[in-house]
């Protein structure tokens, strides 16, 4: 099983501004349904709240969260990322692994992610003193020297595609 991580940002970073997602871009979103469908995604609480479709169809959806009362959630809970992960080698799953958001699922997969898309949205979001922001900082991957880098550029964004070197 491979662990991928998927994301977009804009040019600073951000991921979400208030719990959505603040663009909108076709392309992005046929990029994330053909990668992942068919495979695995597992995302925190928050982002299960944000998705506008629940559970995301034609994939298994994991949710990572320490919210005892999380009944509601019609998927496979988990207590973290590791406990995922080990669950999927237990089943014995051949499909890959997609971690979709937010924040801190990705910081933690960022150390053992075989492979990045991340889309970068070619703008700056205008955030206010009060709005809640979520990032996925370029920093995070450090210098770059233990990825591969392939970049495919569109109009509104770059598609860059990260595999960790071996």
């Amino acid at each position: 099983m491979k662990i991928n991580i998927i994301v977009a940002t804009d040019l600073n970073g951000v991921i979400s501004v208030n719990g959505t997602i603040p663009w909108h871009l076709p392309e992005d979103l046929k990029r994330f349904r053909d990668l992942t469908e068919n495979n695995c995604v597992v995302m925190g609480r928050k982002t299960w709240e944000s998705l506008p479709v629940k559970p995301l169809p034609w994939r298994v959806n994991f949710v990572v969260t320490s919210d005892v009362d999380s009944s509601s959630i019609k998927a496979i809970r988990a207590a973290s990322l590791k406990s995922v992960i080990e669950f999927c080698n237990a089943w014995g799953n051949k499909r890959d692994l997609f971690v979709i958001g937010g924040q801190e699922i990705y910081r933690e997969a960022l150390s053992i992610a075989d492979k990045v898309y991340w889309t970068v949205v070619k703008r700056e979001i205008q955030i206010n003193a009060d709005d809640e922001v979520r990032y996925f900082k370029k920093y995070a991957l450090g210098d770059f020297s233990g990825w591969d880098i392939e970049t495919q550029e569109s109009q509104r964004c770059d598609f860059l595609t990260l595999n960790r070197k071996k």
